[in-house]
């Protein structure tokens, strides 16, 4: 286990964008939950960079405060969006709950239904 760990921390380390890609792709857990854990802000800009949905609902699904407080960070509008239309109640309240001016007036400018109700 430590030798995979080494390893997958050099192929992080040397940011290439086809290792990257090539390490969401195959949607491991085990590794999308090592690439998380290193809080790598290179890393973590690549997986929401590519906007995979896969990738993204799991980056959601662990629940990390870091890699969400992350994810709203970048405030990259894709990512908030798909963020928002997962429509999950816990990934909805920490994005209110970490009161980021930029990130609530996101949520209200796209005026989704389900915010009205």
């Amino acid at each position: 286990p430590n030798q995979s760990e080494a390893v997958l921390l050099f192929l992080c380390s040397i940011q290439s964008e086809a290792v990257l890609l090539f390490l969401c792709s195959n949607q491991s857990e085990a590794v999308l939950l090592f690439l998380c854990s290193i809080q790598s802000e290179a890393v973590l800009l690549f997986l929401c960079s590519n906007q995979s949905e896969a990738v993204l609902l799991f980056l959601c699904s662990i629940q990390s405060e870091a890699v969400l407080l992350f994810l709203c960070s970048n405030q990259s509008e894709a990512v908030l969006l798909f963020l928002c239309s997962i429509q999950s109640e816990a990934v909805l309240l920490f994005l209110c709950s970490i009161q980021s001016e930029a990130v609530l007036l996101f949520l209200c400018s796209i005026q989704s239904e389900a915010w009205a109700s």
